[in-house]
């Protein structure tokens, strides 16, 4: 399993390494920063293109990163909110879910 990826079971979900750097790295101040001519474009490109059609919409709306957005970030990231606990319940439910015996 990669590192900083939570086990399956009662922490299936939840990417430990960005909790810690939204908690205490770098992230805010990543948002925060301007985006460069290239990471605009860049993610233009993935929200135009049919099988892509994600992106990144800090880089349009770095203001997007406010208190409570921080907070749902921090609790997914952690995997303690409603729906990382959704996801879970499904998963002990279903046989031969990662995490089950």
């Amino acid at each position: 399993m990669p590192s900083g990826v939570a086990p399956y079971g009662p922490a299936s979900v939840g990417v430990e390494w960005y909790a810690r750097a939204l908690k205490n790295g770098p992230f805010k101040d990543l948002v925060h920063a301007p985006a460069t001519a290239f990471e605009r474009r860049v993610q233009l490109l993935s929200a135009a293109l049919p099988r892509w059609g994600v992106g990144n919409p800090f880089v349009f709306f770095p203001k997007m990163l406010d208190r409570r957005l921080q907070a749902l970030l921090q609790a997914r990231f952690e995997g303690r909110d409603a729906t990382c606990q959704l996801v879970n319940a499904a998963l002990s439910t279903v046989a031969a879910a990662p995490g089950q015996q």
